[in-house]
């Protein structure tokens, strides 16, 4: 794709022209992006269908495989080891990441806390301390003295923005070269 040069504006009716023809291409590029997400909806919705069956198939024998599986390890595994192969495929027993969880539902987080602080086991508990940056701009957002008091300040600033003007019913023809 070639590089294009910015262009300087030196007027007012330069400014207006330019602003007129980047509207033009922004209508453009959204009638082009929904004709080209039409066309892409057309292809893509069969093959989902498919995909859909396909993986409905598949979950369904991964189901039954390992349903045997379990139940036939000592049988199916060689002594000592977790996995094995069939002509098409390798198969086995992966142990999952180690998860921590409460023992029970009389061992609830707060009593482990509670315990492991009792106990003075260091390094066991975190805290986390962070900003709520919304509240204390709900709270004290038109209180300068107050947020000055906290280290703080609201910072705002005017950012340029720009949007096509879109008639109500109009369809943009992605193909006209008539802008």
């Amino acid at each position: 794709m070639a590089r294009i040069k910015a262009q300087q504006i030196t007027s007012k009716l330069q400014f207006t022209a330019t602003a007129d023809d980047a509207a033009a291409l922004m209508l453009d590029i959204e009638a082009r992006a929904a004709a080209l997400n039409a066309r892409l909806s057309e292809i893509e919705a069969p093959e989902k269908a498919t995909l859909a069956e396909l993986y409905e198939r598949l979950n369904a024998k991964l189901v039954v495989l390992e349903a045997y599986a379990e139940a036939h390890a000592e049988e199916l595994l060689p002594e000592d080891r977790k996995s094995a192969e069939t002509a098409k495929a390798t198969w086995g027993f992966r142990e999952t990441p180690a998860a921590l969880k409460q023992m029970s539902r009389a061992w609830t987080v707060a009593r482990s806390i509670e315990t492991l602080m009792d106990a003075q086991e260091t390094g066991m508990i975190r805290t986390k301390a962070e900003l709520d940056k919304e509240a204390i701009k709900t709270a004290w957002g038109n209180d300068p003295a107050k947020l000055k008091t906290y280290g703080f300040t609201i910072e705002r600033k005017d950012e340029f923005w720009f949007e096509p003007k879109r008639a109500v019913g109009a369809v943009v023809d992605p193909h006209s070269r008539d802008r």
